[in-house]
């Protein structure tokens, strides 16, 4: 009789367990949503601030209060990152963090899906124009590749190609079966509820064999970015972990 109870109560004890650290997990997100809230009001305010200061000194200037160059992307820098504009250029997120050289990647056709990888780290890094990207990836082509580039280059509507189109032309020829489903999962990114991306996800990610760090990361990268960010807290290892987090935090903030 005895080993029957002591096997009951602690089913009970670790379902309590259960129970309190799901607690505990929630108040975490709520308390973390009510921070980010905090904080961005707090960070919106001062850069608000900036630019009215940036402005000011501006209509000081004794070139007829125009601004030079810099300060024009100064501003503009901090103009997106205020209101979240996306249309403005990437570049000038640049002087915001100083980030390590990185080295940009030479290409001869082999294993594509992986340098197009170390292309968008490179990019990203270096706050590279847009359209700059195409030119800057053809100056570090080899072989053969270099002759592929002419021919792609000389089907262009306009002076450049963007780096989107351009890696669909990369991963048409030099891509293997696969690649076209690394793409799509890629470029896959939230657009609507959690269960809808999951959905999403799941629907490519059954073509792949991924290791599950590889589909880990895969999963989290397309994640809303405020989403994104609060799971990366926790550093979930497993991906129902990553998809109870997320749906705590979007319930929280629905």
């Amino acid at each position: 009789m005895a080993e029957p109870t002591l096997t009951a109560l602690k089913e009970v004890e670790e379902r309590l367990e259960h129970r309190v650290v799901e607690k505990i997990e929630k108040h975490i997100v709520e308390l973390a949503c009510e921070i980010q809230k905090t904080l961005g009001e707090s960070l919106r305010n001062t850069m608000e601030e900036l630019m009215r200061r940036i402005k000011q000194d501006s209509e000081r200037s004794p070139k007829n209060g125009s601004f030079n160059t810099n300060e024009q992307e100064h501003t503009q820098g901090v103009r997106c990152f205020v209101s979240g504009d996306k249309n403005l250029n990437s570049s000038h997120f640049a002087y915001e963090t100083a980030l390590s050289r990185v080295d940009f990647p030479r290409f001869s056709g082999k294993n594509v899906m992986s340098w197009i990888n170390q292309c968008g780290t490179y990019f990203l890094c270096n706050g590279t124009l847009e359209e700059f990207k195409v030119e800057l990836v053809n100056a570090h082509f080899e072989g053969r590749t270099l002759q592929w580039h002419d021919v792609v280059k000389s089907n262009w509507n306009s002076s450049w190609c963007k780096w989107d189109e351009y890696v669909k032309y990369l991963v048409e020829q030099y891509g293997s079966v696969n690649d076209d489903s690394i793409m799509e999962l890629m470029n896959l990114r939230q657009k609507g509820s959690m269960t809808k991306y999951h959905q999403d996800f799941n629907a490519i990610i059954t073509k792949l064999d991924l290791s599950e760090e590889y589909t880990l990361s895969y999963f989290l990268d397309g994640l809303r970015q405020d989403i994104q960010l609060l799971v990366r807290v926790f550093q979930p290892q497993t991906m129902m972990k990553i998809f109870t987090l997320a749906k705590t935090y979007e319930a929280a903030n629905t």
